[in-house]
This record gives structure tokens, sequence and C-alpha cells, in this order.
């Protein structure tokens, strides 16, 4: 066999060779699995005890509510201010820290009984009737899902090793020191907490679904 056979016969080989490759590893990307996993299994939440989150992948999550500051509120050398004291305070933070906001729904049930407390005690129709007319608008909000409020929270994590849930404890401690200098106040999450926060992403009976509508918030070129 001449050289340019040989040479022939070698692309050939390299071309089947390397198709087949390619054949084996697209099967093995689009393979499906037999084995059916469970929800807690595809979520990978082992545990929510006390202040922390165990998962499947051996980590633990703690985390702090952090309150909101009505800015508008501010003058611009408080913002200023404030934006100064809390990188200070920050500044000495090496780990990894998590920030996420969501919007939850506001419990009206006092502001209801409140309300109608009102209706039951008056007896100025005029009022009694504005008083109706507000509450059932409270109502209608409600039950529209209009009446939201957004929530902050930082999380932390580590491997779970012995005594990794009292550093992250005093982490989280430390945390909320450093925004009490800044004057943010902030609450470390206890275990109902965070069944709640971790129901806001993970069930859709407690999610909020906001609006998504891109048109208002991006310029479509034309």
């Amino acid at each position: 066999m001449n050289l340019k056979n040989h040479k022939k016969h070698l692309c050939i080989d390299i071309l089947i060779n390397g198709g087949m490759i390619l054949i084996n590893l697209i099967k093995k990307l689009f393979k499906k699995e037999n084995k059916n996993k469970t929800c807690n299994e595809e979520v990978g939440i082992l545990d929510i005890r006390n202040n922390y989150i165990y998962t499947s992948d051996g980590y633990v999550i703690a985390g702090l509510k952090i309150y909101s500051i009505n800015t508008q509120l501010l003058t611009d050398r408080e913002k200023a201010n404030l934006i100064n004291d809390l990188s200070a305070e920050l500044s000495s933070e090496q780990e990894e820290l998590k920030y996420f906001n969501i919007a939850r729904a506001v419990d009206i049930s006092p502001l209801q009984d409140y309300l109608n407390e009102l209706i039951d005690t008056t007896d100025n129709t005029i009022q009694k009737r504005l008083l109706k007319t507000h509450l059932k608008e409270v109502q209608r909000l409600s039950l529209n899902g209009e009446i939201v409020e957004r929530q902050s929270f930082l999380m932390i994590n580590s491997k779970l090793e012995d005594n990794c849930e009292k550093d992250l404890l005093k982490r989280c401690l430390d945390l909320s020191v450093k925004f009490d200098r800044a004057g943010i106040k902030t609450e470390i999450l206890d275990e109902p907490s965070l069944i709640q926060l971790c129901n806001s992403f993970l069930n859709m009976n407690y999610a909020y679904r906001e609006d998504s509508d891109i048109e208002d918030k991006f310029v479509m070129l034309k």
C-alpha cells in the first residue's frame, strides 16, 4: 500500500472512530435515568432543624432576615453615611455571603379585625359605609395578590463538620451586630422562618408570582 492510500485509510478510520465517540457521548447525555427521584432527593434538603438547613451534598445553611429601610425618607447625606457605615462594617468579611430578596404576601388579618371592630362600634352611617368600602378594597387587593412586601435575606453556609453549627451561629451573631451598628435591624432565621423561606421557592401555594412583562422594563428595538 502506497503512502497516499495509507493516509486515506487512516483518515477514514479517524472519522469513523470519532463519529462513534460522538454518538456514544450524545447517548450518555440524553440517556434517561431509570430511577425515579423523590421530591426530597430532587430538592436536596435533608432536614431543617433549629436555625439550620441541612443539604444532601453535605452543607449546613443559616441566615439572617434584614429588615427594610425606607431610603426615600433619608437625605442624600444620610444615604451616603448609611452606605459608608455598612461598607465599613462588612469590609472584614472574607467568606461567601448570599444576599437576595423576595416578594411575600402580607397577612392582613389584624387590619381586617381592626376595621370590623370600627364598623361594629361606630353609629355614624357615613363612617360605617366608608369603612366597609375600605375593607372591601383591602380584601380585593389581598385576593389579587397585590398586597406584598419585599423581604431581604442574607445566607451563609459551611461544610457539615464538627462544631460547624456553632461557628455558623457565631457568624450570624457577628453579622447581626455589624448591621445593627450601621442602623439596620436583623433577625436570625429560626426553624419556622427557614421552612417558610423554603416554601417561598419550592411550594407554589406560598410563592408569589411577580409581573414578568418585559415590555415596560426594556427598550424594544424596531
